[in-house]
């Protein structure tokens, strides 16, 4: 069973000079009251006496009360209390004198007890929603991780990490994609290229051949200019015979020789010459045309190579983008399974990028009814043992709203109280210059 305040009674503390009331354990109870009347002093003292130093009171004891004491001798020190009676049958009061000091006084069923004791059932955030309510929705994030003591460090890094890597890859991948477009690809050549050896050696066939027959050629030429001047030689013996009649023999033998030799050189002569006139010398320029075709072919062939090359490299960063993307979700529901995993109430809230998110939506798109409904639902939640809440400021609300969020706290069996500047009928009870003034009538 939920904690509940049955009871309040409130003595010389700040604006309120004297507040008893009995508070239904269910429902909503709105404080109501002009201005500067003591209606959020009323809720300030309820979470003092409960929460303790992080909700202490600064000059706490009301002037009225001080002067009195004064009036009384100077050594007089005024004192106010605030005084909580719980569902458990805990006492809570706390007394703050006019020289800063406070006293804590809990009383429960079994004995004495202290701050640790309310702090096993107390919810700091129940106790100031409107702190909550009004902080950015990181901060909201924070202070719900905090409270249930939740890191999310390590996944938003990881988030982080992930994030960056992709956005590098996705850069890799745009640049890929470009150059993948700024390269010729020709389709009907395929990716085959040839070699140019076969050819090469086949055109250096054609060149030693050429050159063969260029040396046959010279060296007939050379004969035919032998044979010429053998010719000539040979007639200017036939001249000289008269004159070398004593040398005759000599002669006739030397031209017998020569005869010889000439029909030698001219039946060699003949032959070569037959030889020669049958050569023929090769075109290299079909061959050369195939070079440069081929030069052409592989160039192309290479452009089809560097294309399919960037093609390849395109999926590679495409694959590696989605399997970024993929961690990146993973990495997204693994906090969310945590966050998921941590209380079944969790359903509905999320944090991403370390804002508050309820249903999907951002705090601030909601109205301010179902922020104070949904504040109410994660404050009672994160300690469920609390069953009130205090609400300052409920004239934000119509009145619809104060109804709808009355039935809310019936149907969760919670209790809220708050405070509205009104005197109207929608009031629980009304306090003027810091009494219970005549409750509002309908």
């Amino acid at each position: 069973m939920s904690v509940k305040i049955t009871g309040l009674g409130i003595e010389n503390v700040q604006r309120v000079h004297a507040f008893d009331y009995t508070f239904d354990e269910n429902g909503l109870t709105i404080i109501g009251g002009d201005n500067r009347q003591g209606k959020t002093t009323t809720l300030r003292s309820i979470a003092a006496t409960l929460g303790g130093g992080k909700f202490s009171l600064t000059d706490a004891v009301n002037d009225e009360a001080v002067a009195a004491a004064q009036s009384r001798g100077e050594d007089e020190i005024a004192e106010g209390w605030s005084e909580a009676t719980l569902s458990n049958g805990i006492v809570v009061r706390r007394t703050f004198l006019s020289d800063g000091r406070v006293r804590l006084r809990v009383t429960g069923p079994d004995g004495r007890g202290n701050q640790s004791l309310l702090n096993e059932f107390i919810c700091e955030f129940a106790l100031n929603l409107p702190a909550f309510l009004n902080a950015t929705a990181k901060k909201k994030a924070a202070l719900l991780l905090e409270s249930l003591d939740i890191d999310l460090t390590p996944f938003e890094e990881r988030i982080s990490a992930i994030f960056k890597e992709r956005e590098d890859i996705g850069r890799d991948k745009t640049k890929a994609e470009g150059h993948l477009k700024s390269l010729p690809y020709h389709q009907e050549m395929g990716t085959e290229l040839k070699s140019a050896v076969e050819l090469t050696d086949r055109l250096e066939e054609i060149r030693q051949r050429n050159r063969a027959n260029a040396d046959h050629r010279e060296l007939l030429q050379k004969l035919r200019s032998q044979a010429k001047d053998l010719v000539n030689d040979i007639a200017n013996q036939t001249e000289h015979i008269e004159e070398l009649e004593g040398a005759l023999q000599e002669a006739k033998d030397r031209l017998a020789d020569m005869n010889t030799s000439k029909e030698e050189l001219v039946t060699s002569g003949k032959a070569l010459a037959d030889g020669v006139a049958e050569l023929e010398d090769l075109d290299p320029a079909p061959v050369q045309l195939e070079i440069t075709q081929l030069d052409q072919h592989n160039g192309m062939i290479q452009h089809n190579l560097d294309y399919e090359k960037a093609q390849d490299e395109l999926a590679e960063y495409t694959d590696q983008y989605a399997g970024k993307t993929a961690d990146l979700a993973q990495a997204r529901q693994a906090k969310l399974d945590l966050l998921a995993g941590c209380n079944d109430w969790m359903e509905g809230l999320t944090v991403e990028d370390e804002e508050l998110l309820y249903q999907g939506k951002a705090w601030d798109s909601m109205s301010h009814a179902d922020q104070i409904i949904v504040g109410i639902d994660i404050v009672s939640k994160i300690n469920p043992e609390m069953g009130f809440v205090l609400v300052d400021t409920l004239e934000a609300l119509d009145l619809a709203s104060l109804e709808r969020l009355n039935s809310y706290l019936q149907e969760r069996a919670l209790q809220g109280i708050g405070t509205r500047v009104s005197t109207g009928p929608e009031c629980t009870l009304i306090i003027d210059e810091g009494r219970i003034d005549d409750l509002p009538t309908a």
